[in-house]
């Protein structure tokens, strides 16, 4: 692996591109160092999944045992 006098990184003599952002294991790691659109991200995933929960909270016919199970 090496640098470039123009401060591109080449491995095995092939050029990385360059990117502001990208996911890494489920994570958005931006240049800037920033996490806020990693942060909307997971928050908006545990949303939709609170959210196709609401049925099994709002059901009568299960016990509270039987509720906390389905997590």
């Amino acid at each position: 692996m090496g640098s470039l006098p123009d401060g591109n990184i080449t491995v095995s003599g092939t050029t990385v591109e360059n990117v502001n952002e990208f996911c890494y294991l489920g994570s958005i790691i931006q240049d800037d160092g920033s996490c806020d659109k990693d942060i909307r991200a997971r928050l908006g995933k545990a949303n939709g999944v609170f959210g196709r929960l609401t049925k099994i909270w709002r059901d009568n016919g299960l016990s509270i045992h039987t509720m906390i199970q389905c997590n």
